[in-house]
């Protein structure tokens, strides 16, 4: 079969060119409908080599044109996070500046830009320092709640002991709704939790109950808040009991704060 398609091919390219030679007149029409198929054959596999040699021949061109492309691409992919990161930066200043009017003093606001982990404990990195005026035990918040406070200040970054951090010890009270002042105190737990500990057993609270700064030695102002009462632990023989706490701001998703400055 092979042989007999490779002696047609012969016999059409030879009458094809023979027919440019001396011309065939009406043999060619008699011919023309039996090597109709090897014609169009001839043809078809011509074309595909023509466009084939045209596609590598535009290979280099297309390829700067999608590296182009590409490049285009990871600019607007950049340009869209600097223009989310400045939308939720806005958003949190907007939110503080409306809070600030019922506190007195002026607020630096702050990016969070890393996470130290020294010594068993953690340490929130912000970008600014002692040349926009922050100190030690400054205090930092976001919105109405206490993230934490100012540990060491270098000249354009500090270190902010959070709440979660298991150094952190922050004096609270929970309010029940009653006319009773329940005091408690908040500490760190595993560097990613909070725990209201140190509540007197005959001392009421209530899951989803507010947890504040109660302000008892002088370090936190009162009245910021820390989160609710979660899941409650009491023992008849122990002398305190003690609750988690849900918090107000989530670590993995803290980006700006707010320094109070006085």
């Amino acid at each position: 079969m092979l042989r007999r398609y490779i002696i047609l091919l012969f016999i059409s390219l030879v009458l094809i060119t023979s027919d440019r030679v001396i011309g065939f007149g009406s043999v060619k029409t008699v011919l023309q409908v039996p090597l109709m198929p090897i014609s169009y054959g001839l043809y078809s596999v011509g074309y595909t080599v023509d466009g084939l040699v045209k596609f590598i021949v535009s290979l280099p061109s297309v390829y700067q044109e999608n590296l182009k492309m590409q490049d285009k691409i990871k600019s607007l992919e950049e340009s869209l996070v600097r223009y989310d990161d400045l939308v939720e930066e806005n958003k949190a200043l907007r939110q503080q500046l409306n809070i600030a009017g019922e506190r007195s003093g002026q607020k630096v606001m702050a990016s969070v830009v890393g996470i130290d982990d020294s010594n068993g404990a953690i340490f929130i990195l912000i970008n600014k320092g002692a040349r926009d005026g922050l100190k030690e035990d400054m205090i930092v918040v976001l919105g109405k709640s206490l993230v934490g406070r100012i540990t060491k200040v270098n000249r354009v970054s500090s270190y902010v002991l959070p709440i979660i951090s298991t150094q952190s010890k922050v004096p609270v009270k929970v309010l029940t709704g009653g006319d009773d002042v329940v005091k408690g105190l908040l500490v760190g737990e595993l560097n990613k939790n909070i725990v209201l500990t140190e509540v007197l057993q005959k001392d009421e609270i209530h899951t989803g109950d507010l947890i504040v700064v109660s302000g008892e030695g002088g370090i936190y102002p009162t009245g910021l808040l820390v989160g609710r009462v979660g899941e409650i632990t009491s023992k008849d023989n122990e002398l305190f009991k003690k609750a988690t706490v849900e918090p107000v701001w989530v670590l993995e998703d803290l980006r700006t704060v707010f320094i109070d400055i006085k």
